[in-house]
């Protein structure tokens, strides 16, 4: 049967299914119920020709859901993505304004409900869309049958009722949990006439990852920094180079790569691998920590490796190749950029002391045939690195240890020149910055003389702090929101440091439990507040506590109760004055200061015949000498949470809007720390880094953005999101969660060496199945 026609059949099953679905859930008890109160309660109700609300609600989830339905069968497994059903508000969105998300998180809420009530019939859905339009891949999104459908018709329709907020969520409430019910009526009529129709759901197929045709590169069609002319792919350039190594040039007139000429009988691939040995397995082991019997694949002991290196005639030769060639690398019109160690590959193999020389020297002109034809990288990126092309091999000659520790500097500063590098396009006022950087820092390696893993490592830490410093300056909003992130930053973490003190002394004193939850909450802020900016009014404000902890204890005395008299006129003036200061309302201030009066009072008339332990202030004022230290300039500001009011006073004195995304992506959770990261994402977040381009999905809508900011602990970054002017605050621990659920991905699917080592070992497997 034809796709289309089949379609057609499931949307008309699908349709009549919901209908029948609709109509048993609205006449149950609860809904009838309820439709009943809005019909004789809301004046909306009361007013013009009286209506059935269970019809009216019926008839607006029909129209709606036929609507979607009908842009959801153009659009599924199309790459055009419209978002007709999903209206962009990020514009408008920021911490203090989030009802413009509320609708959204109730839909997805809906939708998440359906989806489990309906589990398995919805799976076998999925499978069979996919299997129907002919993919490889099962994307539930794409699926034009999706719970998100219902979900999206049956807030549409009860808004429609044009009732009270509140009543129409409670509608919404019964409703869905009524649906739940049944809701696997609506899908089991379509699974049946697919399987029916030969697509069955038994299928291994995948969920496909994020992709949004919008984190393409742009080109207009002219080279440029950037783009420049379409080169080889880096897989076909390092077989070409892999077979060259091994004498073995592709057949004349055939037109694949693997349509070899004959290998002479127990041949090498490579000239300093042994016969009888596994080009793949050594290469496996090289990468590798050496194994347990401390030698490698071709039979030499790591100690071994290195040894005549630092003062060989090949290390010599490369360290003349980098004095002689620190000019710009040529790309051919062809947009190949030259490997300078493969075009001189035979005079270096002549100057290497030993086999260990010549594989290093072979592996690393092999890894940079990948990166120079990278596809991933701007051609500008591609260059630079290009040009360290013999500084690199220097420093694996000098330290073969490069090659299997993840963590060595040089590993480390190529894979974040990727990272930056990956997602730049010509318009982005990041780029001409970015490149300018690594000019300079390929110009300063090329320069420096020595041969070890420092120099790397302080280039490395150089452009990172050039990262952080100017990546927010190139725009405006993002400067701003980082200015107010840190200060609502700053700010938090005196808070919170104040609080645990004050919690920590009153722990062990009996005192009333309104004044400790005063203390503790309102002059604790009180306290911060004065500390931003003048140190000696906050050690005023923090001497004040332990008098007003003791005017409250029972005077048992005439000598204390006079000392309190004294003391009172000046206690509810620096009262007063504190809680005024902090811009706290006139009703909170009169309520404390009530308070306060009632306890002077019952402080002052002791019960004389029940004797209380009176304690002296002098005694009291020691207890709480050390609140001192919390409101003393600290370094570390980090603050696992951070506080709402802070970060909206400082939005606001910065005149920035924010989008805060944690509510938004997870409902009811609040700028996770870092510790809540999902099991399995520490990987993820080591990979988070600033300049780092994502794609993220937002509202059901996949988001080009870049991490322009984190905080000094990492629990915070703030993101740019691709063509929206405010900029986005998210938890370390929320964004990392996001990859877990497949709603997050890296523009670089791998770091560099990690992929160009994948790359070699790839090539090296497909050229030892060919000579078998």
């Amino acid at each position: 049967m034809d796709r289309s026609v089949l379609l057609n059949a499931c949307k008309v099953d699908f349709l009549r299914g919901y209908a029948s679905a609709l109509e048993a859930v609205l006449s149950g008890e609860q809904v009838r119920i309820l439709l009943q109160s809005i019909q004789m309660q809301s004046p909306a109700w009361q007013e013009g020709v009286a209506r059935d609300a269970g019809k009216v609600l019926a008839q607006e989830a029909l129209a709606s859901i036929e609507k979607l339905l009908s842009r959801s069968l153009q659009t599924a497994y199309d790459s055009f993505r419209p978002s007709f059903s999903m209206p962009s508000t990020l514009d408008s969105l920021s911490l203090v304004e989030h009802s413009s998300v509320e609708e959204n998180l109730r839909i997805d809420e809906i939708t998440a409900r359906l989806t489990n009530a309906a589990e398995d019939e919805i799976r076998d859905l999925n499978a069979r869309i996919a299997k129907l339009f002919e993919q490889e891949e099962i994307r539930p999104r794409e699926n034009p049958f999706r719970p998100y459908l219902i979900s999206r018709s049956l807030v549409t329709a009860t808004g429609a009722l044009g009732v009270e907020e509140d009543r129409t969520q409670v509608l919404a409430a019964r409703i869905v949990d009524a649906l739940t019910e049944v809701v696997w009526t609506i899908y089991r009529p379509v699974n049946s006439l697919l399987e029916s129709s030969g697509i069955d759901a038994n299928i291994e197929l995948r969920i496909k990852h994020l992709h949004s045709p919008g984190l393409e590169r742009k080109a207009d069609g002219a080279a440029s920094p950037l783009t420049g002319a379409a080169a080889p792919a880096a897989s076909e350039r390092l077989l070409e180079m892999m077979l060259r190594m091994g004498g073995r040039l592709p057949v004349a007139g055939q037109t694949s790569s693997l349509a070899l000429a004959p290998a002479e009988p127990g041949h090498a691939l490579f000239g300093w691998l042994p016969k009888g040995l596994q080009a793949e397995e050594t290469l496996r082991q090289f990468f590798a920590s050496p194994p347990a019997s401390g030698r490698w694949g071709i039979g030499m002991p790591p100690a071994q490796l290195g040894a005549g290196m630092q003062g060989g005639a090949l290390i010599d030769a490369v360290r003349a190749q980098i004095q002689g060639k620190t000019q710009e690398l040529a790309v051919d019109a062809d947009g190949v950029i030259p490997n300078r160690i493969l075009e001189q590959r035979d005079s270096l193999v002549a100057q290497a002391g030993n086999v260990a020389e010549q594989m290093v020297l072979d592996i690393i002109g092999m890894l940079f045939e990948y990166i120079l034809c990278d596809k991933m990288l701007p051609l500008e990126v591609r260059v630079q690195l290009g040009r360290l092309q013999f500084v690199l091999l220097k420093a694996a000659l000098a330290d073969p240890s490069l090659f299997s520790r993840a963590d060595h500097a040089a590993c480390l500063l190529f894979n974040r020149v990727s990272s930056l590098g990956c997602g730049l396009s010509q318009d982005d006022p990041w780029s001409e910055k970015f490149l300018t950087e690594i000019r300079r820092v390929v110009g300063e390696l090329l320069r420096d003389e020595s041969d070890g893993e420092p120099a790397f490592a302080f280039h490395l830490h150089a452009l990172e702090a050039f990262v952080v410093k100017e990546l927010p300056l190139v725009d405006e909003n993002a400067e701003r929101a980082v200015s107010a992130v840190e200060s609502a930053e700053r700010r938090s973490a005196c808070f919170l440091r104040i609080t645990r003190k004050m919690t920590s002394i009153l722990l062990h004193m009996e005192i009333d439990s309104y004044l400790q939850g005063f203390l503790t909450g309102p002059w604790t802020r009180v306290i911060a507040h004065a500390a931003r900016d003048n140190q000696k009014k906050a050690e005023g404000l923090c001497n004040l506590v332990p008098k007003l902890v003791w005017s409250t204890y029972p005077k048992m005395t005439r000598e204390s109760r006079q000392q309190l008299l004294g003391m009172i006129p000046a206690l509810v003036t620096d009262l007063r004055a504190g809680l005024s200061e902090a811009g706290l309302g006139e009703d909170v201030q009169e309520e404390v200061l009530n308070w306060m009066m009632g306890a002077h009072r019952q402080a002052l008339r002791p019960n004389m015949q029940q004797p209380q332990h009176e304690p002296e202030l002098a005694q009291v004022s020691g207890e709480f000498s050390v609140l001192l230290l919390a409101i003393a300039p600290s370094p570390d500001n980090t603050a696992l949470k951070l506080d709402l009011q802070y970060l909206n006073e400082a939005l606001q004195e910065f005149k920035v809007g924010l989008l805060d995304l944690d509510p938004v992506l997870e409902p009811g959770t609040l700028h996770f720390p870092s510790r809540h990261i999902a099991q399995g994402g520490q990987a993820i977040s080591l990979r988070l880094q600033t300049g780092v381009n994502l794609e993220l999905e937002i509202e059901g809508q996949p988001w080009p953005v870049r991490i322009m900011w984190q905080s000094a602990g990492g629990e915070r970054l703030i993101l740019k999101v691709d063509g929206k002017p405010l900029p986005a605050l998210i938890s370390r621990g929320v964004l990392c969660n996001q990859f877990s659920v497949g709603r997050c991905r890296f523009v670089e699917n791998q770091p560099l060496c990690e992929r160009a080592i994948q790359s070699l070992m790839e090539t090296v497997e497909k050229v030892e199945q060919s000579r078998t």
